[in-house]
């Protein structure tokens, strides 16, 4: 077995080398439920090599069409969970030396999970779809409050950080996008990209950057109220 990694100096542990052992799961929608079972798993993970573990806490997006159900994490929340069984596996993760890093989806959930605002709007002016099924969420819309949220609730538990799929920068026309827009640079949202007048391009460009970083800002604020030590 791997000892835990060395706390001798004032380097942080995310700027060492370290190995990432990503999405240990094996594709159903279930998790481990002994804890002799589980421990052994861990175990197993360290003999491996591996100092932290990229975790998932939604097994839906193995379930049906599209990507995740909003109501299915495996951790504790205002919004809605299956159980708690990151509660479960922290602490046998840690007393091994194993550091967990959770993967929090940002972009990709079911038609039917979130109201129809949460998406994104194509110029069409229909909802966006992405890997063949399932919505892809704005994340500028009331999505970014919802996950403000629930990274508060994740930074509850000593996790070690969390790992962002997501947000993305895309062309969106969702009401929310658009009265963004108009706020901000006191006109109306271009109907395309290729029919954006040059004395808005540079005003566009920073409008669609603005839309991932910001979501990150609000979702490490969220993380960090209880958590001031995870990264993202």
């Amino acid at each position: 077995m791997r000892k835990p990694m060395s706390s001798g100096d004032n380097t942080p542990w995310w700027q060492k080398p370290i190995a990432i052992m990503a999405h240990a799961c094996d594709f159903r929608p279930q998790t481990e439920h002994s804890l002799p079972a589980t421990e052994r798993l861990i175990r197993w993970k360290r003999k491996a090599g591996f100092d932290v573990e990229h975790l998932l806490v939604n097994f839906s997006m193995f379930e049906g069409r599209g990507g995740e159900d909003s109501r299915a994490y495996c951790f504790r929340n205002f919004h809605g969970y299956r159980e708690d069984w990151l509660g479960r596996y922290l602490p046998l993760a840690h007393k091994h030396g194993l550091r967990i890093i959770v993967y929090f989806n940002c972009h990709w959930f079911k038609p039917d999970t979130f109201p129809p605002d949460h998406y994104v709007i194509a110029a069409n002016g229909r909802p966006k779809v992405i890997y063949g099924d399932g919505g892809e969420i704005c994340c500028r819309g009331p999505f970014r409050a919802w996950s403000e949220k629930m990274a508060e609730d994740l930074g509850r538990y000593p996790i070690d950080g969390v790992f962002l799929d997501g947000p993305v920068k895309d062309n969106c026309w969702c009401t929310h996008c658009r009265a963004a827009f108009k706020d901000g640079f006191g006109g109306e949202l271009p109907d395309n990209p290729s029919a954006c007048p040059p004395s808005l391009q540079a005003d566009y460009e920073a409008f669609l950057a603005g839309m991932p970083v910001e979501y990150i800002e609000a979702f490490v604020s969220g993380l960090r109220r209880h958590h001031p030590d995870a990264v993202v």
